[in-house]
């Protein structure tokens, strides 16, 4: 008689300590994902100029602030849509509740400095950022 009150005790106990309260253990938040797509499609044929792509996730108070930068390519080597370079990046320290500008920036050598930049929402799960290099 003294176990099966025992097991009841412990078994009490295990069914109460495994409730989840969910103003203790709030939901996970789902991350965000950006995905970048650069490529081109006009003939650059013969455009010799260097140029380097950066990738960038900033939110406004730049708690999250992200950046990537591609290997400095000939502008004639900047691919077609059919093989774009495509890169995907999970957001760092995300709450989800921020807006964010993505995009690109980039530097022509001998030219100068410019960007292609877009947003994603708050509570947008994934963005897809797509630069058609012109």
């Amino acid at each position: 008689m003294k176990k099966i009150g025992f097991v009841a005790i412990v078994l009490a106990g295990l069914f109460f300590s495994c409730k989840k309260d969910s103003a203790t253990n709030p939901q996970p938040v789902v991350g965000r994902k950006i995905h970048f797509e650069l490529f081109t499609n006009k003939d650059f044929t013969t455009d010799n100029n260097l140029i380097t792509f950066t990738l960038k996730i900033v939110s406004p108070d730049k708690l999250i602030s992200w950046d990537s930068v591609l290997p400095p390519m000939k502008i004639k080597d900047i691919p077609s849509e059919f093989n774009k370079i495509e890169v995907e990046k999970q957001v760092p320290n995300d709450d989800g509740k921020k807006i964010l500008t993505t995009g690109f920036l980039y530097y022509i050598q001998d030219v100068g400095t410019s960007w292609y930049l877009d947003t994603c929402g708050a509570n947008e799960t994934f963005k897809r950022v797509r630069f058609n290099f012109q």
